[in-house]
């Protein structure tokens, strides 16, 4: 494959929904509330600046914060029921935030 066939296919691909940032939001904060022995203080809020991060994306997407807090709000259970492998791989899966 060539190079500029390749960056026309990347081209096409859609910017993530604001949903999807939102849900990154919910993860990232419920992961920073994760009571670990093995992690600092500056890691836990790491992740949660990570977390406002997704949620200023979020809103810059949608235009409501009211709509992204919700939601990031009705996600939280899912997350906190979620292991934690399964929460790092939802984690891990997040688009990068441009900051």
């Amino acid at each position: 494959m060539t190079l500029a066939l390749l960056l026309l296919l990347l081209a096409d691909k859609p910017a993530p929904k604001w949903e999807v940032f939102a849900d990154c939001a919910a993860a990232y904060q419920v992961n920073a509330a994760v009571k670990d022995p093995s992690r600092s203080a500056t890691m836990s809020g790491d992740m949660a600046q990570t977390g406002a991060d997704y949620l200023k994306a979020a809103v810059q997407r949608r235009k409501d914060q009211a709509a992204v807090k919700a939601r990031i709000k009705a996600q939280a259970p899912r997350f906190t029921a979620m292991s934690r492998e399964k929460l790092d791989k939802f984690i891990d899966a997040c688009p990068q935030v441009e900051n």
